[in-house]
């Protein structure tokens, strides 16, 4: 059996300068037609009709985003679920099942089907803290140190409309709020909830509706699930935002062994292989990448929807990245289940940078691509322990 990897957090700060495409208005994108994203072709998850409002309000000062683990018995925690830990500024799933094609399932031990999905590595830890008056209160994201407005007024805006409530806005005793970018948007998503995909504790009363971004008209979050929409102008609602954080990667490759080539992200400390694999199911690229030989190494595994997410940048397009011979429009699997439709998987399209869900098999008119991913053990936020 092969070595698992145990990664044992070690606690790090990390303070990112942001340029000027941090968190502010990006570049317009012209209308993307996704078949990978049309029910049509049978390729991804129709969503329900929206349910009852979001969950209640949970009082108190800070909400802790990461499900609590017992650890009492570490060796037992491990043999049974098979846990491996992370540690870095990917922002969190929250996804805590494991699932097969159809249904949640215990999660499986190594070398058994279906092994190597998101919930076997455990998030970061997260926390938001809210403060502030009532209908004044503002929420502080831990990881990226932005502030959010936590209650809205639900109108339904338009692109230009939102933009200009939200530099316009005076809330909390601030008046510099915007509307977030695509990527500050996106962080908000909770891919462990449904209806809505968003921590309710910290954000009450969110409406699962469209949330808009500056990046473009067209670039929207659905929050019942989490959505990213790249293919359609809209209205929706705005939630503001005020704070700087940096979410542009940062691509070093490394060329080792036998040709391969390696990609470190020195933004986030992943990498990543710069090939790439065509996989026609879920559970055949959560083998792959589990069974992968690369780089002298075999601590691959199949990224989860927000550490493939890092891989885009949208303020292009075709493909929407700068990661080294990006595929000009291909959808990626993902580890992450779709908390509801859980047949269907999270997946990023390469081209948009649009995050749809998809079958996890019996796709047969087509293939998705596989591309691995691991922690790096040499950049010193991380300290590892080899476990027979």
């Amino acid at each position: 059996m092969k070595k698992v990897l145990i990664l044992i957090v070690m606690l790090c700060v990390l303070s990112v300068s942001c340029g000027s495409n941090c968190d502010d208005t990006g570049e317009d994108k012209d209308n993307i037609v996704d078949s990978a994203d049309s029910a049509a072709d049978g390729d991804t998850a129709n969503t329900a009709d929206i349910g009852d409002s979001a969950d209640s309000v949970v009082d108190g000062d800070t909400v802790d985003t990461t499900d609590s683990v017992d650890f009492s018995d570490d060796e037992e925690q491990l043999s049974d679920e098979d846990v491996v830990a992370l540690s870095s500024n990917i922002i969190p799933t929250n996804q805590t099942e494991c699932y097969d094609n159809i249904e949640a399932i215990s999660c499986p031990a190594v070398g058994a089907d279906y092994y190597g999905q998101d919930a076997q590595y455990l998030d970061t830890k997260r926390t938001f803290t809210v403060s502030g008056e009532a209908e004044q209160e503002i929420v502080t994201d831990s990881i990226t140190g932005l502030i959010w407005q936590r209650t809205i007024d639900s109108t339904e805006r338009t692109w230009e409309g939102a933009k200009d409530y939200c530099s316009e806005l005076e809330y909390a005793g601030y008046a510099d709020w915007r509307l977030p970018t695509i990527e500050a948007l996106a962080t908000l998503s909770d891919y462990g909830h449904y209806d809505p995909a968003i921590d309710s504790g910290a954000f009450p009363a969110t409406p699962s509706d469209v949330f808009l971004s500056s990046t473009s008209s067209f670039y929207s979050v659905k929050s019942i699930d989490g959505k990213v929409d790249a293919y359609s102008e809209s209205s929706g609602n705005a939630r503001c935002v005020r704070g700087t954080f940096s979410f542009a990667s940062d691509f070093v490759e490394y060329e080792v062994a036998e040709g391969n080539t390696l990609i470190k992200d020195m933004r986030t400390g992943l990498m990543w292989t710069k090939r790439y694999w065509e996989a026609k199911s879920w559970k055949e690229a959560l083998e792959y990448c589990e069974n992968l030989e690369y780089m002298r190494t075999s601590d691959w595994r199949l990224p989860n929807i927000n550490e493939l997410r890092t891989l885009i940048d949208y303020s292009k397009n075709g493909p929407a990245s700068n990661f080294p011979d990006m595929p000009e429009n291909d959808s990626f699997w993902s580890s992450t289940t779709h908390s509801e439709f859980t047949g269907s998987v999270w997946s990023v399209r390469s081209g948009s940078g649009a995050i749809s869900a998809i079958w996890k098999e019996g796709v047969d008119i087509r293939s998705f691509s596989v591309r691995c991913v691991r922690i790096s053990g040499s950049n010193g936020w991380y300290s590892w322990a080899i476990r027979e």
